[in-house]
């Protein structure tokens, strides 16, 4: 019931920030060269090793998060990431089922800016739960489209947890530079 209420806040965050018009934002700014970046992330997750029933090959699991970039020279940035999955699924590893119950991640990352709009990124984070917390190492990449000071970046991340298993995120970032 709890994940009821909360997959319809997030609904309700989504769908008002995808209505912002950031052109009449932007309009009333400047055009600045800004350092900070905040965004918020939505997306799914591909755990291949995860189940939540016993004849699951793999989970989907609906990811939310928000993020934190300081840009410190024109290529290199780094990044606050903190993500959460919706869904409570198992995942075998040699110690046997391991039980997430909506894993909380956070991670830091150092970002290279390729091109203009092309960003790679990796960096080592933790993955927080319940039942038992790990040691995460995140890779990714993310194609930038510029709006005035908003950004809108496709992004996929590879997420490998401590020996035990490992994860796939697409999904979309919405930002704003300040």
């Amino acid at each position: 019931m709890k994940n009821h209420h909360l997959h319809r806040l997030v609904l309700w965050l989504w769908t008002g920030a995808l209505f912002l018009t950031p052109e009449v934002v932007c309009a009333q700014e400047e055009e600045k060269e800004s350092k900070h970046h905040v965004g918020l992330l939505g997306g799914l997750t591909y755990i291949p090793s995860g189940q939540q029933n016993p004849d699951d090959d793999f989970v989907i699991a609906p990811t939310v998060g928000v993020e934190y970039l300081y840009e410190f020279h024109p290529r290199w940035l780094v990044a606050a990431m903190v993500d959460i999955e919706l869904i409570e699924y198992g995942v075998e590893s040699h110690a046997g089922l391991i039980n997430r119950e909506n894993p909380l991640i956070l991670a830091a990352t150092a970002m290279f800016r390729v091109t203009h709009k092309w960003i790679v990124y990796a960096g080592p984070g933790y993955e927080i739960e319940t039942h038992e917390t790990f040691f995460v190492f995140r890779t990714g990449i993310k194609y930038e489209i510029h709006s005035g000071h908003f950004e809108y970046a496709p992004t996929l991340e590879f997420d490998f947890k401590e020996d035990t298993y490992a994860s796939i995120f697409l999904g979309l970032a919405i930002g704003r530079a300040f």
